[in-house]
């Protein structure tokens, strides 16, 4: 229960008194995009660090080195993909909210 409020609460975006505006919309677009980044960062390590602990105990087999290197490829290539698609939203909501800013991956309104 506490986890769940903890993660609305750093997911939602401070409204002002009068109301949820376009702004605070992209806010909370960026908020839940930067909340499965994280998870999903935490994820492709836990197959990075997998795929070692198989490789290691491998014990020299070929196939099973070739689906080690696998899963540690896949993760990394994950990982791409992933910041890529992080720089590519983020430059487009602060495109939206009227430019780019400093720092550039914090909408500002």
């Amino acid at each position: 229960m506490i986890f769940n409020l903890l993660i609305f609460a750093k997911l939602l975006p401070d409204c002002p008194v009068t109301g949820c505006n376009f702004c605070n919309l992209m806010e909370l677009g960026q908020n839940i995009i930067n909340f499965l980044i994280e998870i999903s960062t935490i994820l492709a390590v836990a197959f990075i660090i997998y795929g070692g602990i198989m490789m290691m105990l491998g014990s020299g087999s070929p196939e099973k080195l070739k689906k080690s290197q696998s899963i540690i490829w896949s993760a990394i290539i994950g990982i791409v993909i992933l910041l890529s698609a992080w720089v590519i939203l983020n430059t487009f909501f602060n495109l939206l909210t009227g430019g780019l800013n400093w720092p550039w991956h914090q909408i500002g309104c």
